[in-house]
């Protein structure tokens, strides 16, 4: 097939898709409309750093004539403003792949409602306050046009339709395990944003061992360009990540890949899929200990260390990764999703002063109509917190239910309540 992918950058991400669908065989053309300044990389069509002309509108139409598939990470952009392409794009025939990425989707206030457990953590930090209506109609645009949505529940907090999951894809070969295993450890921390990360309280945490005699080595690293980082990964022990969300980032999976022990707030009760990731959890109430454990105990790192790996390449290959998407968007909307959202029907509430526009709530609607909605959701309660149009309820009991969700599901074997 004939595949666009574009138009923001996020990590690197586009060149490391585009080369696992060439591998599998597909026709790749790369287009940015947003640039990295992390990643200096060459696209194919750039469309960055100016005002859009009447060229590019052209160029957009041929583009959208001579792909039959367009991947799309970070939903707040797209090839035209204000989504105008997609459109274009379905009545040409042609599929819509959505990659939510992070606060493209995710609402500050939706997530901290969301992550109960660590909303006392989040509320001291200087998060940027998006009224929800952003993120939402990103989110709606993409749950309407799209033959299969790409996230995972930390980030769809606000979605209604069934969802693929996330693998974010690593190109393997560019990252050496080495594991050191040494006595006093070699303790790494990476923070692109230091409010984001926890890194007060990660260096603090570290200065509290430190007295108390624990031995180790501490590199912090910040404004480095990603090789230098992997570099350091590679002569580390441990990496300690961050701490204020319930899945790992891609700093994460390059620490597994270099050969650290990694150290991150990953919970498997808030994203219990996929199972078993070997990540060693920390939150700010338990980090002095949690550390003290990890540092102190040298097979218990490189046994972390070990599993590192193995789990990229059940997971992260990117060939892998994207042998899956091609697999369900095949499959279309008879295939099973791995994620059934429930938090926006059955426990979010608008913060005050906040509306949903009357057309999201359709929006909304027309997608609860198609999709579904958890067994457990109240279509009047919805209607009265604002989120759906009142219409929804004159064709309730036609609205397909989703059973309960699975019993049984543990934390990680790794992780451990404050």
């Amino acid at each position: 097939m004939r595949i666009m992918i574009g138009v923001t950058e996020i990590g690197g991400n586009i060149p490391v898709v585009a080369g696992a669908l060439r591998q599998l065989g597909h026709q790749v053309t790369t287009v940015v409309r947003q640039k990295n300044s992390w990643w200096p990389i060459e696209y194919d069509v750039d469309f960055s750093g100016r005002d859009m002309t009447i060229e590019d509108v052209l160029n957009i139409g041929y583009l959208i004539g001579t792909h039959d598939v367009f991947f799309f990470q970070w939903a707040r952009t797209t090839l035209l403003p204000n989504h105008s392409d997609y459109p274009f794009i379905k009545r040409a025939g042609k599929k819509i792949v959505s990659c939510f990425v992070g606060s493209d989707v995710r609402d500050t206030g939706a997530y901290k409602q969301w992550y109960a457990d660590g909303r006392r953590f989040l509320e001291k930090l200087p998060f940027p306050e998006d009224p929800v209506v952003n993120p939402l109609f990103a989110m709606r645009m993409a749950e309407l046009h799209s033959e299969i949505i790409l996230s995972q529940p930390n980030q769809s907090v606000l979605g209604v339709r069934p969802y693929h999951h996330f693998f974010l894809p690593m190109e393997l070969s560019l990252y050496r395990q080495h594991i050191p295993a040494r006595e006093v450890p070699v303790v790494v921390h990476a923070p692109s944003k230091s409010w984001l990360k926890g890194t007060d309280v990660i260096m603090a945490a570290l200065e509290t061992l430190k007295q108390q005699g624990v031995r180790y080595e501490f590199r912090l690293l910040e404004g480095l360009p990603n090789d230098v980082v992997i570099k350091e990964l590679m002569n580390a022990d441990v990496l300690i990540d961050e701490l204020y969300f319930p899945l790992h980032g891609k700093l994460s999976l390059e620490g597994l890949g270099c050969g650290c022990a990694v150290v991150n707030g990953d919970r498997a009760d808030y994203e219990p899929f996929p199972a078993d990731r070997p990540f060693w959890y920390v939150n700010p109430d338990n980090i002095v200990e949690r550390l003290r454990q990890l540092l102190t105990d040298r097979d218990l790192r490189i046994g972390l260390a070990l599993e590192g790996v193995p789990y990229l390449k059940t997971h992260h290959d990117h060939v892998r990764v994207m042998q899956r998407v091609m697999d369900a968007l095949e499959q279309g909307e008879s295939g099973r999703c791995d994620h059934y959202p429930d938090f926006f029907s059955t426990g979010y509430h608008l913060p005050a002063g906040e509306t949903i526009p009357a057309e999201l709530q359709g929006a909304t609607a027309q997608l609860i109509r198609k999709w579904g909605l958890p067994a457990e959701a109240d279509l009047a309660e919805l209607v009265a917190r604002g989120l759906v149009s009142s219409d929804i309820l004159a064709g309730a009991a036609g609205i397909p239910r989703w059973g309960a969700r699975p019993a049984g599901q543990t934390f990680d074997r790794y992780a451990m309540h404050a």
